[in-house]
């Protein structure tokens, strides 16, 4: 299956006979340099192998290594000869299917050897494979399967009835744990062109109906050679795979099996987080590959003497790096171990690097990712489409050959994000929707995603950058903050926290903290504590999954007072209906709250127009209890307005 625009071959880049990356600052090339396996033994990947297709590299180095470990589960493990004749067998099976086509093949599955070997044996079958999560909702299943018309779905015996469910009338559905052992195992050697579709993954759309990314062979296979050229991966290598169902693991499944190293497969789903760290001990994992929040389960967990000996290379991305993930590598990991910061997305090859080690020190607290591999070039846009300068923030833009060549069946979609380059026929241009900024020496720091921009009262907030603040507290293990709107349709701010080892945090302590790093406008109307944040399938942090944080009274350290005088329970009353919630205490402090100039403006007025008199917001913000307003109201409205006591309170007030 091909597709238009074709992406360019390598030798778009001129006649080169070794991959370079592109040119690094003398002390990030150092740290480069150290990203060589103790056994220093590398497979080769010379540059015509990228004009070939993923299952023709495969079969390769299956040839080569037929007796090393190429996937090793909890349960089992395969060689490469088994795992390829596994293949093999599969692709036989869906080239002996009624009716064949060139429609996308749907994959059903636990993570496992059988999910690995179904991906191998699509792509041998000259086929493109589409992932499907079982345990994403029936109707966002069907949603997938209808825009692919899937001819063929395979899937194991634990998902078989489900398959059944979700397949068409006229699909077939093949469990692959029950295939005739007389199926051949012979390679099908088929010839398999490098511009054709290798996979497509459904990711969410904003508009709720989801949008599949197409993956090429030639993109795909570039890609991992430009990691296999970067990270020194070897044979000798035990790869972590620790995400299913999406294009990550497509990649983390690749930069192990076509470099001849061993992929050990863990299914989260069916893993406490908590126990990861210990996994990469018993298996001895040495490149952990996964997203930034699944290491961060893995390494906060363990305990302050663990150690990971046989760790040497640390690959990570997918969500902002924060300097406390740096911290948490340099006390845990050998002294010989690289913490490799990417920036990499579902429609581009891996973007950049970032290296660090163990005497890295970092300026800011948001880590950089890197500078830019070749074949890529990162620009910062502003929301006209125009070039930014350096360290100011934009929407992150990707000109490179290698791009995804779009949306399948969107082509309005795929025309608003990817974008010709009228300079440069190969080139295209990706606008990521995510936030970040160039500094001088062109390293690129990542923000987060552009959806994450919000403005409150006026003011641009980078949510990422009040999760960064929050991160950095001793006792707080991860946050996630999200903007909402509240009961007066503003833009509000919502900390969800969860603290280190059951730390005592209050929404009181985090305010006063945040208060010394950050403007008033960025902290967080409402804190939410949180013993874990929940996660999606790909071991991000889930947002649309985090609880509402209702209406009740805030955590705060002030014990609840009802209010007692009709003064008190007016006050308390527009207090409550101000600030959205239920219920207020008498001595609860307005900031606390997450009162803030706005709500004191609205709150004052509905004061005096339902008391008749005329205050000031000074007044409030001085006074910030019920309690305290009270006695002023109390004194304003009292009979003694003209005594010396009521002078003295306009005057405090500014009154006078």
């Amino acid at each position: 299956m091909k597709f238009e625009p074709a992406e360019t071959s390598i030798a778009a880049f001129g006649a080169v006979d070794k991959y370079k990356m592109s040119a690094l600052p003398p002390q990030q090339e150092a740290i480069r340099a150290k990203c060589f396996h103790p056994k220093g033994r590398i497979t080769e990947f010379p540059r015509e192998d990228i004009e070939t297709s993923i299952a023709a590299r495969f079969e390769k180095i299956a040839a080569l290594y037929a007796d090393r470990v190429a996937v090793k589960t909890p349960h089992e493990a395969l060689t490469y000869e088994e795992l390829n004749k596994l293949a093999n067998r599969i692709a036989h099976a869906i080239l002996a299917r009624r009716n064949p086509s060139a429609a996308p093949i749907a994959l059903l599955f636990k993570q496992d050897i059988f999910s690995i070997a179904a991906v191998l044996g699509v792509l041998k079958a000259g086929r493109s494979f589409v992932p499907i999560d079982y345990s994403m909702p029936s109707t966002k299943l069907r949603q997938i399967l209808n825009q692919v018309e899937e001819e063929i779905i395979l899937t194991d015996s634990e998902h078989l009835a489900l398959a059944r469910e979700l397949a068409d009338e006229s699909a077939d559905v093949v469990d692959v744990t029950a295939l005739n052992h007389r199926v051949s195992t012979d390679n099908p050697k088929l010839p398999i062109p490098a511009d054709g579709c290798a996979y497509i993954y459904f990711t969410s759309g904003s508009t709720g109906t989801p949008k599949g990314v197409i993956a090429l062979h030639r993109n795909e296979i570039h890609n991992i050679y430009k990691n296999h050229t970067a990270l020194h991966i070897s044979p000798d290598d035990r790869v972590s795979l620790l995400r299913s169902h999406n294009v990550g693991a497509a990649r983390d499944i690749f930069l192990a099996l076509l470099n001849g190293a061993t992929l050990c497969s863990l299914d989260l789903k069916d893993r406490d987080l908590r126990g990861i760290g210990d996994w990469l001990i018993d298996e001895a994992i040495t490149v952990f590959t996964c997203v930034t929040t699944i290491y961060r389960q893995a390494v906060q967990n363990v305990s302050a003497r663990t150690k990971f000996p046989d760790v040497r290379l640390i690959h990570v991305g997918g969500e902002p790096v924060s300097r406390s993930d740096v911290e948490f590598y340099q006390k845990h990991f050998s002294d010989d171990c690289v913490f490799v910061v990417r920036y990499s997305i579902s429609e581009t090859p891996a973007v950049s690097y970032y290296f660090i080690d163990k005497h890295t020190a970092l300026a800011d607290e948001q880590v950089p990712v890197g500078y830019a591999l070749d074949g890529n070039e990162v620009v910062i846009l502003d929301e006209k489409g125009k070039t930014l300068a350096s360290n100011v923030m934009g929407e992150i833009a990707i000109r490179s050959p290698f791009l995804a060549p779009g949306y399948w069946r969107q082509p309005d979609l795929t025309r608003t994000k990817f974008l010709a380059d009228s300079g440069n026929g190969n080139m295209r241009t990706y606008l990521t929707g995510d936030l970040g900024y160039l500094k001088p020496d062109g390293c690129l720091v990542h923000m987060g995603r552009k959806d994450f921009l919000v403005k409150v009262r006026g003011f641009r907030i980078e949510t990422g950058e009040v999760e960064s603040a929050l991160r950095a507290m001793k006792n707080v293990r991860d946050v996630a903050v999200v903007a909402t709107l509240d009961g007066n349709a503003e833009t509000q701010l919502i900390a969800y926290v969860v603290p280190k080892d059951n730390s005592p945090l209050s929404p009181t302590t985090l305010r006063r903290r945040l208060r010394e790093k950050l403007s008033d406008y960025m902290i967080p109307q409402s804190f939410v504590m949180l013993k874990a944040l929940p996660l999606t399938v790909n071991g991000k942090i889930d947002r649309k999954s985090l609880p509402d944080p209702g209406k009740t009274r805030l955590q705060i350290e002030i014990a609840y007072m009802p209010p007692a005088t009709a003064v008190e329970k007016s006050l308390a009353q527009i207090w409550a209906e101000v600030l959205d919630l239920s219920t207020v205490g008498i001595h609860d402090d307005f900031v606390e709250l997450g009162g803030h100039s706005l709500l004191a403006t609205r709150i004052i007025g509905k004061i005096n127009e339902t008391f008749g008199i005329d205050v000031s917001i000074r007044s409030l913000l001085d006074a910030s209890t019920i309690a305290e307003l009270a006695a002023i109201v109390t004194g304003l409205t009292g009979s003694e307005k003209d005594s010396e006591p009521y002078a003295a309170i306009k005057e405090e007030i500014g009154e006078i």
